[in-house]
């Protein structure tokens, strides 16, 4: 278990990372792969497969304070991502909504309630993602980012919704038709 000093740190270098990246987003292609080289140097370990370890209940535990830095870092990415979609910059609005899950997949709490709150940020983060995505052409990261919401909410109408239409663009017409039946 990292101590608060470490975390605080690590938040901290995430934070700057993700304004170089936000200067200089460069293509949305290579924006996955240049978030994880600017943290790669956090730790000696590859990037963890965030999903997976939600799936078994093996995401790091943060305390309260610490959750709402988190959450109110990926709420201004969120904000961001917001203005740079309506303004039709779709391409900004897909690093910013990415900026905002990083800052979040990695993380629960320890109590149930606000694992509540995390969740619905981390949807609705994964879910304009997803939408930006499809915009931009970017079919894999669309299907990626609805496969995080339909883990949790099998159902989710929009999830399915655009995971098909990312399904759809990257020519997995078997898969489009599933998530639309």
């Amino acid at each position: 278990m990292q101590s608060v000093s470490v975390m605080v740190n690590v938040v901290g270098q995430m934070q700057a990372a993700l304004r170089r990246l936000r200067m200089d987003p460069g293509s949305s292609e290579d924006y996955d792969r240049r978030w994880k080289q600017a943290v790669s140097h956090l730790t000696e370990t590859p990037a963890p497969d965030f999903l997976e370890l939600r799936k078994h209940g093996k995401l790091s535990v943060v305390d309260t304070q610490q959750l709402l830095h988190l959450m109110e870092n990926a709420e201004d990415a969120r904000t961001e991502g917001n203005e740079n979609y309506a303004a039709g910059k779709f391409e900004g609005a897909f690093h910013a909504y990415s900026a905002g899950c990083h800052l979040l997949q990695g993380y629960q709490a320890r109590h149930e309630s606000e694992n509540e709150l995390v969740d619905d940020l981390r949807d609705k983060l994964f879910l304009n993602k997803a939408a930006a995505a499809v915009k931009i052409e970017e079919w894999q990261a669309a299907i990626e980012a609805c496969d995080w919401v339909l883990w949790g909410s099998p159902d989710d109408a929009k999830a399915l919704f655009r995971r098909a239409h990312g399904r759809w663009g990257a020519g997995d017409e078997r898969g489009t038709l599933e998530d639309i039946e």
